[in-house]
């Protein structure tokens, strides 16, 4: 018997009062006590905040410079802020994505909302992936094989997973279905894109290898303890989000335009909207159970770490005292329960067959 699958036509639309559904409303629907998962409550607020703040300064500057457009350029916010988990600590992840030549406006563009963010006391990583422009092409054309590199991919998978748009224009919709039609091209049916399936896969895998190169290596060790906390707790919350409404899909029809456009759908809502949308409707009480111990486990992340002072003392800890240190252990011990919660999803009545049939092989 395969595992049940769930309709992307009929799961829940998040949009209430005109409005499209945040974190908080999609955490109400499994808690909905108000005094819990404070911080995940406050940091949606705060995200939402800032993200409307920036959108509209953002498009002041696109609008303001000759030669390209919302139809042309946007301006795409990914991390934290898609994930509406910023907080005061956190970096301002961007990405100027356009379909113009013009490089001359791209570049003004670029030097003013490079100031925009620092005048906010952010930046993008220091990893040079974010804070860049790029082109649409690049991001929908090099996937696998030698021209797709770790920045390459990186950014397609963070425009895909976990991104929205300051413009208000229509480009990140257009890349999203663009990137979806890629993986499917030769798919002759409608169900789990195996192709897209595997390539979300490999990202996970290539954070993972990533990290334990940066713990060998010479970049900044100070920066360890959250890195692999950030790894064990955020980033494979994001994974499962992406992953379990992928092998769980149940199209609306074979159409491939349908099918397209309800697989992008999927990648409008945040992270832990998917999860809790996917779970909600798999009809089985332990998974959803299983999801509010995600939120539990992240909203204690979020508390822990939301602050410069708190991730200042995070990064104080020597990696190899830190099973001497209470905070840390406290929260190691939250991504062990996570990765019994999550496994518990992906090994449900429901989901199991689907699991062994596009994760394991």
């Amino acid at each position: 018997m395969f595992a049940q699958r769930v309709s992307v036509a009929s799961r829940q639309t998040y949009v209430r009062g005109g409005r499209p559904v945040d974190v908080r409303d999609a955490v109400a629907e499994i808690v909905p006590a108000a005094d819990e998962l404070r911080t995940l409550r406050d940091l949606c607020t705060r995200s939402i905040s800032t993200r409307e703040m920036l959108a509209g300064k953002v498009q002041q500057i696109i609008e303001g410079v000759e030669g390209i457009s919302p139809d042309t350029v946007d301006v795409l916010a990914c991390g934290s802020l898609a994930r509406q988990e910023h907080s005061d600590a956190s970096d301002v992840d961007y990405l100027i994505v356009s379909s113009s030549l013009r490089f001359a406006a791209l570049r003004d563009a670029g030097h003013q909302i490079h100031r925009l963010v620092a005048e906010l006391d952010g930046k993008p990583g220091a990893s040079g992936i974010f804070g860049q422009a790029v082109g649409m092409f690049d991001l929908i054309e090099r996937v696998g094989l030698q021209d797709d590199t770790n920045i390459s991919h990186t950014r397609r998978m963070e425009i895909l997973l976990e991104s929205v748009s300051l413009t208000g224009g229509d480009i990140r919709s257009q890349i999203v279905r663009a990137i979806i039609d890629r993986y499917t091209t030769s798919r002759s049916s409608m169900g789990p894109p195996r192709f897209l399936i595997n390539d979300v896969l490999r990202y996970w895998r290539t954070i993972t290898v990533d990290f334990q190169a940066k713990r060998d290596g010479s970049h900044d060790q100070q920066k360890m303890i959250l890195r692999y906390l950030k790894l064990r707790i955020t980033r494979k919350i994001l994974l499962a989000s992406s992953v379990l409404p992928l092998i769980t899909v149940s199209p609306s029809s074979n159409d491939r335009d349908t099918y397209i456009n309800e697989l992008a759908a999927l990648f409008d809502d945040p992270p832990l909207c998917r999860l809790i949308a996917t779970t909600t409707r798999l009809d089985d009480a332990d998974a959803v159970e299983n999801t509010r111990v995600v939120c539990r486990v992240l909203n204690d992340f979020l508390a822990a770490t939301g602050s410069k002072e708190q991730r200042q003392r995070f990064d104080g800890i020597d990696w190899d005292d830190r099973e001497q240190d209470a905070d840390y252990m406290a929260l190691k011990a939250s991504a062990d329960e996570l990765d019994d919660a999550l496994a518990a999803i992906f090994t449900s009545p429901n989901v199991i067959e689907a699991t062994k049939s596009y994760m394991l092989f």
